[in-house]
């Protein structure tokens, strides 16, 4: 099968992720940013984001309340904060329940 790019989200300071024109997303935080939704996602679509903190680091970013976390917790993980620190994080639709 054929391999793209990941889409470069544009820095800003409340984004939404367009699923329907993407599954695999880059994003470097200028401050810190928070995730609005996930947009024309499809049920069962795998959804990566890399998130990079930029030369300052210690960026945090806020998901919106239809993703689920994994664990006893169910907290969202909390990214290394170092200067030009990445993270990946997966997402699986779930058509009933978000995230």
């Amino acid at each position: 099968g054929a391999f793209a790019a990941p889409t470069i989200i544009t820095d800003g300071a409340t984004q939404t992720i367009d699923c329907g024109q993407a599954s695999h997303f880059t994003w470097t935080l200028g401050a810190n940013r928070t995730v609005s939704t996930f947009l024309n996602p499809v049920g069962g679509q795998i959804i990566t984001m890399e998130i990079t903190q930029d030369a300052t680091g210690s960026r945090v970013l806020t998901w919106p309340s239809n993703v689920t976390w994994p664990g006893i917790n169910t907290v969202a993980p909390v990214l290394q904060t170092q200067a030009a620190a990445r993270d990946q994080l997966r997402f699986t639709w779930n058509p009933g329940g978000g995230a």
